[in-house]
């Protein structure tokens, strides 16, 4: 008890020494922390001896879901059923694609996925060929019904039906296809000039832009082809 006595005497007497003990004790504290931090880390939790190293986690059963069988990767059989949707969305549902959807589910269940890319690259040649033959169709019959419109606008003008003539040749606007510039720009002029004899002057100034912009296109600027009224 002396001896314990003498030891608080001194700590009190120098108190530079009470807190090198502190220091000292603290520093232990922190050191045995730190060691069991670090084994506890290392060391596998129970959870990961129990799973075998032969399986991976692609193998291993899949609670609370489907099971998916001789799927590559992260494809699944919702993965068809997304692509049916896509097709719905944008109005594709008519496209040889969509008849052929069910070939490549069963491709892909065989296990071979090298198949299933060669299918879905004769599918994308056939849908272009096939979407350029309708494309090509479609611009044919558009272009007629152009004509035709444009024919219809002048016997209107013809017969004093400038109002009538105008809605002709809006029709004609509207049904020309793409890339067709110089007769876009026929129909412009045409249905600008109606406009303006009918006193719908902002109308008329707007079909008049366009069709000089189109025949810049066409014959170069500074064109002596540029609508008038």
């Amino acid at each position: 008890m002396e001896q314990i006595s003498d030891i608080i005497d001194l700590l009190w007497l120098r108190p530079e020494l009470s807190l090198a003990g502190l220091f000292g004790v603290l520093f232990v504290i922190w050191w045995v922390l730190g060691r069991n931090i670090n084994r506890n880390e290392k060391a596998p939790s129970k959870a990961t001896k129990d799973i075998s190293p032969d399986i991976s986690p692609a193998d291993s059963p899949d609670m609370g879901s489907n099971p998916q069988v001789s799927l590559p990767g992260g494809i699944h059989d919702d993965w068809f059923d997304e692509i049916q949707a896509r097709l719905s969305d944008f109005g594709a549902q008519q496209s040889p694609f969509a008849g052929k959807i069910g070939l490549l589910r069963e491709t892909l269940k065989g296990g071979s996925a090298e198949k299933a890319i060669a299918a879905l690259n004769e599918i994308c040649v056939d849908n272009a060929k096939e979407g350029r033959d309708f494309q090509k169709r479609s611009e044919q019959f558009l272009l007629g019904a152009a004509i035709a419109r444009i024919a219809a606008g002048d016997l209107e003008i013809a017969n004093q039906n400038l109002d009538a003539s105008a809605e002709q040749y809006a029709l004609a606007i509207e049904a020309t296809p793409p890339g067709q510039d110089a007769l876009l720009a026929e129909a412009l002029n045409k249905h600008g000039v109606v406009q303006y004899r009918t006193g719908h002057f902002d109308a008329a100034m707007i079909s008049f832009r366009r069709a000089v912009k189109l025949l810049e296109r066409v014959h170069g600027p500074m064109t002596p082809r540029l609508p008038v009224c």
